[in-house]
């Protein structure tokens, strides 16, 4: 069974895929939107870039989507309302469809999800997947629904309820090699156009950071190699449900890779699509996301530094 979390990811991924390769999720044009292709390409992104199918596919992922599409003019009514001097036309299609599932979380569907967690949730969707400035953008629109649509009584009726904590921890690396005094760094990209850093869940018992990296760098992008310092963490925290929070820890650690010519996306499935070698100067030039461009930052001084 998929985590909310990954179950709104689902969902966008989904509604990404309509917009860029079908008839597009827009009202006015799609009066009555194809189910059955919805189903079709919801299908297509579960069965290719969900690893565990083993509860089948997931029903609040299908809830946000069809909820969505059913609901549609009414929510792009509400983005058009509170997007202050910005068209609908002009929003970007991730930041569009992060705000659909947003919306329609808050406003239409039965939940007990606080709402500030639903705002928080498509923040970091926005930091993930978006533009630069994305998250700024769905956080200030969804800022002013929230007040003004009289959410906040919900929220403190639900923030009484008690809460369980569960702790979950990830590594990554800023994997690197030297050649002929040159230096050079690994990033790999996602279905979403990002070029970030490779992680992975740390959910065996290894008996130092070194192996467990091994492990999921060799699972990955086929890489081996030692594990260096840590260059930066990144904390999130997500809500299962109303009494469950999932707290998430990603730990990066500078890696120096000793079979570099060897690298290929071992896990497709898993929503990346490339891997590749940046010289520094091809570094500061990659699309990453917000969060990682000081720890990439710090790797690279770092390993200039340790290998002068």
């Amino acid at each position: 069974m998929l985590t909310r979390n990954n179950s709104r990811q689902l969902a966008l991924q989904t509604m990404f895929v309509l917009d860029t390769r079908f008839f597009g999720l827009d009202y006015q044009e799609n009066q009555n939107l194809d189910t059955d292709k919805i189903s079709e390409v919801y299908s297509y992104v579960f069965e290719n870039f969900y690893k565990d199918k083993s509860s089948g596919e997931d029903e609040f992922s299908k809830n946000l989507i069809f909820g969505v599409v059913k609901n549609l003019e009414e929510i792009d009514q509400y983005i058009q309302k509170f997007a202050k001097n910005w068209s609908l036309e002009k929003t970007a299609i991730v930041d569009k469809n992060i705000l659909r599932i947003a919306i329609y979380e808050l406003l239409f569907f039965e939940s007990e999800l606080p709402g500030k967690v639903v705002i928080n949730e498509a923040i970091e969707l926005a930091k993930k997947y978006g533009h630069k400035k994305s998250h700024l953008f769905i956080s200030g629109l969804l800022g002013a629904l929230y007040e003004n649509m009289g959410l906040e009584k919900k929220d403190q009726k639900l923030n009484s309820l008690p809460k369980k904590i569960t702790e979950k921890k990830k590594v990554g690396a800023l994997c690197f090699y030297k050649k002929e005094g040159k230096i050079k760094y690994l990033l790999v990209h996602n279905i979403f156009g990002k070029w970030t850093l490779p992680k992975g869940s740390v959910e065996q018992d290894f008996d130092n950071i070194n192996d467990a990296l091994n492990s999921i760098l060799k699972s990955k992008v086929n890489v081996e190699g030692k594990a260096g310092d840590i260059i930066g963490k990144n904390e999130y925290s997500s809500l299962k449900d109303v009494r469950n929070i999932v707290k998430k820890d990603i730990v990066y650690f500078i890696f120096e890779v000793s079979n570099p010519g060897e690298t290929e996306v071992k896990q497709k499935n898993g929503g990346l699509n490339n891997v590749k070698w940046f010289t520094e100067e091809n570094l500061k030039k990659a699309q990453t996301y917000e969060d990682l461009e000081e720890i990439i930052q710090k790797g690279v001084e770092l390993i200039k530094k340790q290998n002068v």
